[in-house]
Parts: C-alpha cells; sequence; structure tokens
C-alpha cells in the first residue's frame, strides 16, 4: 500500500476499530438477550444454545481462511466484503422470526466477523511501519476490549430498554460508517496476487475445524460418549490429517511450511492457546458463581466485571508502546504470570464471600491482560514477512477463538464433574440429620448438570435452607478446582513465552 499522511492513518485505524468491535461486542451481547428472544420467539433452551454457539462455531471456522483470502486478493476487498455481510446478517438477526432463522443469521454473522477480523489487523501492519505498529495495535486492542468488555452491559440496556431486535440493530450505523471509512481512508494499493487460492486446503480445514469447534461445544452439553461428540472429533482429526497431507502436495498451501518451521510463530500461537484459555475460563465462571454462589444479581455481577474492559483499554496502547522499545518478550511473560496469579486468586471469591472481590479479582485480571494482548498481536505479526500477516493474524484470532471454545468445554465439564465429586460430601458436612439427608439427596443429585437449583418446592421449607447450602458449597469447592487448574494453563503460556528469542523482537 502507497504511503499515507497521518490523517489518512488515523482515519483507517478507526475504520479497523469500528469494525472490529461489532464482531467483538456481537459474541458477547447475545447472551443478555437470550431469555427475551426465548419468551419473544418460543425457543427451546437447545435453540438458545445454538444461536449463541452458531457465530463462534462459523467464526473459529473460516478465520484461517479468512487470512488467506486477505493475503491472495487485498486485505481491503475482503474488509469491506465482510463488513457489509456483518450489517446486513445484523439486520436480518433483528427481523428474525423464528429461532432457527435466528441461527441461520448468526452464522452468516460469524461469516462475516471471520472476514472482517483478519483484515483489520491486515491493514494496520500494512499502514503502519513497524516501529509504530505496536502502537496502533496497542490503540486497536484497548477499543476491541473494551467493546467487547461493554457487550453485556449494552445488551442489558437495550434488550430493557428498547427489546432484544436492538442488540442487533446496534450494529447497522456502526457497520455503515465503517464502510464508508474504509472506502475514504484505506488505499486499494497492489493488493491482487496471481497465485490461485488453496481451495481444496481450504475446504479440508473448514470442515476439520467446524467439526473440532462443534464436537467441543457439544462436549460441554453432553456427555462425552454421545452421539455428537465422538464422531464430531474422528471426523475434526481426520479432517487436520487430510489437510496436512494436501498441504505437503499443494502448490499454494494456505498454511505454509515455513510457519510450521518458525519457532517464534509456533511459540506465540502456543502462548496465545494456554493463556486465552486461563483468561476465557475466568470470564465464564466468575459472573456464574457470583450469580448462583454468592446470589448476587446480574446488575452487581455486571458491576463486577466493569473493570476488566477499563484495565486493558487503559494499559494496552502505552504497554504497546513499551513493546516497541523492549520487545513483545517480557511484556507477554508479566501478562501470564499476572492471569495465573488472577485465576488462582478468584478462589478467594468465595472464600471471602464479600459483595466486590469480584472486582478485585478482574481488576487483576484487566491488568495483566493489558499488559500482554497487543505485544502478543505485534509479535506475531512480526513473526512473519508483511505480505503474510494477514494470513498470520486469522491462524492467531482462530487460536484465540480455539482456546475459548477449550475453556467452556472442558473447564465447563470440570466444574460439572468435581460439583458431582464433593456433593457428597457436601451434605454430610452441613446436614446432620440422617433422615432429612435422605430427604434432601434425592432432589439435590436430581439436577447435579445444572450446578444449581432454581426449584426445591419439592422439600418443606424447613430443608431447603439446607439443601441450598449444601449446593453453594460443593459449588465453592468445585469453582476452586477448576481455578486452580486454569492457573496451570496461564503459567504454561509463561513457559512458551520464556522460549521466545530475546534478540527478534522488533520488526519483521
Amino acid at each position: 500500500m502507497p504511503a499515507l499522511s497521518r490523517w489518512q492513518r488515523g482515519l483507517a485505524l478507526c475504520a479497523t476499530i469500528i469494525a472490529s468491535s461489532m464482531g467483538f461486542i456481537d459474541g458477547t451481547i447475545v447472551h443478555i438477550a437470550l431469555p427475551s428472544i426465548q419468551r419473544d420467539l418460543g425457543a427451546p433452551f437447545a435453540s438458545l444454545q445454538w444461536i449463541a454457539n452458531s457465530y463462534l462455531l462459523a467464526l473459529c471456522a473460516l478465520l484461517v481462511i479468512s487470512g488467506a483470502l486477505g493475503d491472495r486478493f487485498g486485505p481491503r476487498r475482503v474488509f469491506l466484503l465482510g463488513i457489509a455481510g456483518f450489517t446486513l446478517a445484523s439486520a436480518a438477526c433483528a427481523i428474525a422470526p423464528s429461532a432457527n432463522w435466528l441461527i441461520a443469521a448468526r452464522s452468516v454473522q460469524g461469516i462475516a466477523a471471520a472476514l472482517m477480523l483478519p483484515q483489520s489487523l491486515s491493514i494496520i501492519a500494512r499502514l503502519y511501519p513497524p516501529e509504530k505498529r505496536g502502537r496502533a495495535i496497542g490503540i486497536w486492542s484497548a477499543a476491541a476490549s473494551a467493546s467487547a468488555a461493554a457487550g453485556p452491559v449494552i445488551g442489558g440496556v437495550l434488550v430493557d430498554s428498547a427489546g432484544w431486535p436492538f442488540a442487533f440493530w446496534i450494529n447497522l450505523p456502526l457497520g455503515i460508517i465503517a464502510f464508508a471509512l474504509t472506502l475514504t481512508a484505506v488505499p486499494r494499493g497492489s493488493e491482487r496476487k496471481p497465485v490461485a487460492l488453496d481451495w481444496p486446503g481450504a475446504t479440508l480445514l473448514t470442515l476439520a475445524l467446524a467439526a473440532l469447534v462443534f464436537a467441543t461445544i457439544n462436549l460441554s452439553l453432553y456427555p462425552a460418549a454421545s452421539r455428537f461428540v465422538w464422531p464430531g472429533w474422528f471426523v475434526g482429526v481426520l479432517g487436520l490429517i487430510a489437510f496436512a497431507l494436501w498441504e505437503r502436495r499443494a502448490t499454494a498451501p494456505i498454511l505454509p511450511a515455513h510457519f510450521l518451521a518458525n519457532r517464534e510463530f509456533v511459540l506465540l500461537n502456543a502462548y496465545c492457546l494456554f493463556v486465552f484459555t486461563a483468561f476465557a475460563s475466568l470470564l465464564f465462571l466468575v459472573p456464574y458463581v457470583m450469580i448462583a454462589s454468592l446470589q448476587m444479581s446480574a446488575s452487581q455481577a455486571a458491576l463486577n466485571m466493569l473493570p476488566l474492559g477499563i484495565c486493558i483499554s487503559l494499559m494496552a496502547r502505552p504497554v504497546g508502546g513499551w513493546a516497541d522499545r523492549v520487545g513483545y518478550r517480557k511484556p507477554l511473560i508479566i501478562g501470564a504470570l499476572g492471569i495465573a496469579i488472577a485465576t488462582a486468586s478468584a478462589c478467594l471469591l468465595v472464600i471471602l464471600r464479600t459483595p466486590w472481590s469480584g472486582a478485585a479479582v478482574i481488576t487483576a485480571l484487566g491488568i495483566s491482560a493489558g499488559a500482554m494482548v497487543s505485544p502478543l498481536t505485534t509479535g506475531v505479526l512480526n513473526s512473519v514477512d508483511t505480505e503474510e500477516s494477514g494470513l498470520a493474524s486469522g491462524i492467531n484470532h482462530a487460536v484465540t477463538r480455539i482456546g475459548n471454545l477449550i475453556a467452556v468445554a472442558l473447564f465447563g465439564a470440570l466444574l460439572t464433574l468435581r460439583y458431582k465429586h464433593h456433593l457428597d460430601s457436601s451434605l454430610i458436612d452441613h446436614v446432620s440429620s440422617t433422615t432429612d439427608r435422605a430427604r434432601i439427596a434425592p432432589v439435590v443429585q436430581g439436577a447435579t448438570d445444572a450446578l444449581a437449583l432454581s426449584d426445591l418446592s419439592a422439600l418443606p421449607d424447613a430443608l431447603q435452607g439446607a439443601a441450598r447450602v449444601t449446593m453453594q458449597h460443593a459449588l465453592d469447592a468445585a469453582f476452586i478446582d477448576v481455578m486452580l487448574v486454569a492457573s496451570v494453563f496461564a503459567l504454561a503460556a509463561a513457559a512458551c513465552a520464556t522460549g521466545l528469542d530475546r534478540q527478534r523482537q522488533h520488526g519483521a
């Protein structure tokens, strides 16, 4: 791309921020709208699960391919297509007359988001030289993180005041602005390459990732031996093997062999997988425990989560500039160790049981994440040639989403298993009468998959309190177990960062 003025670079950066923010907000805002959607559309609970999951499934499966498309056909062209598709799909979501319609529209949203997100970083990489790239990515990271954290709050306000369709209507003005800014500020450049896209490899990789993501999602919903999980893993692994075999003979592979031979790139993505698994496990479980165990309202839980976006936003830009000077290795180590401390300290949430203990944990998480988000992105982009930045960004985004899926599936299942394990001992500890224990046990154990019971009407009033205490303590103990395991993932990320090249820190 040709050299641009500072003003034009700023407008282009704004376009990438607005478009990316739509994708990040939509990944979280829908969870607040689900109860209202269920009431208005008469959707069963299984449909609600797919309304939430179809977006992430499509996004994760297509991210790597989107990066390759951007490198082959130009990030500007693919970016504009993603913005247009996301905006139109948002309108389709807002007017959805049924749950199935909404699931389909959410899938299109995920596809369009997969086109947008890698191209936004690729455009930044092409417009900013390596010595200024970290600061620009820091600004992008701050805005993206703040928008993702603000998603639930925005969703709550819109759903309560105007109805759930406005959780999707909000994307229309944002999409129009981002599209106009991209047309105005991002130059065409010499974007198209004569090399053909590896369509067989792209198809194999998409099917493999889709199968693995589908199986991972269902792992948290069904027993591991169900008809959905094992076939999904089998097809996914088989697809990855077929993809690897094909890529060895492809003339224009979308995952070049030198990427896997690039030690820095591999370590950075391993870091990304471990650290975002730990990060997402905390974001997934802390709000649930605040509501289910600490008996907070949804608004109280949301207020406890607010420091996350604020801390990341405040830290991302200066840390990005710091990484430009000292390299990305040190910030990545510090960030991973901080997230390990934050996940371990989350145990205090159910030990202290104070109203704002969650805010303290989330603040520590936000500070730690702010120390590693922009250096991680800078490191990934600087570890490859600039012309391959779109593909590298797509791979990195996909690894991030896979970490999120692992967190929800693995730690959700682990929490359920540990809850069941602790339930019997909790029942013995908190219900002294053998007769009462015999009356409570069937009711409590009959709904362990939910981790909490909303209806204890089958028990006499005198026993309902004991049943709640039994479940609360079992959930608290299970949460402590899971958070300690999650901290190990963050420590593994820190170990990956220590292996990064001390000399290769600036520029590609």
